[in-house]
């Protein structure tokens, strides 16, 4: 199975560099409450990854002051290898999270939250 991260790994790193825009767009929970619980990854753009090894094991996980990342990729030989793995501590200002003083492109749909991590790359994530 082709290795849908390793295209994704540098492109994550310069999102935690750069700076995106977040947005909430269901205005009956506080900005902070939105966010906070552990959302699994469901979909990698338009492929379903949720019953794959590696990737059925990642998520991000937030009690609205930190974030936690743990996002897997499965290698070709069936081992899963760490692509981001860490907490930070989370910001949540007039509607966009951020990371230090970069802004995350969040999008929070009841129970969806929507990860654009560059131009061409989303991940879907679920409660």
């Amino acid at each position: 199975m082709k290795s849908f991260f390793k295209p994704l790994t540098f492109l994550i790193v310069i999102l935690l560099i750069g700076c995106e825009q977040s947005t909430i767009e269901d205005e009956t929970l506080s900005e902070e409450d939105a966010i906070v619980g552990q959302w699994n990854l469901v979909q990698i753009d338009d492929t379903d990854v949720s019953d794959l090894d590696c990737y059925n094991d990642s998520y991000i996980e937030s009690d609205g002051q930190n974030i936690t990342f743990y996002i897997l990729d499965l290698n070709e030989d069936g081992s899963c290898t760490e692509i981001l793995v860490g907490t930070e501590t989370l910001t949540i200002e007039e509607g966009f999270y951020y990371i230090g003083d970069e802004a995350m492109d969040f999008t929070i749909t009841g129970n969806t939250l929507a990860w654009r991590v560059n131009a061409t790359a989303t991940l879907l994530f679920r409660k």
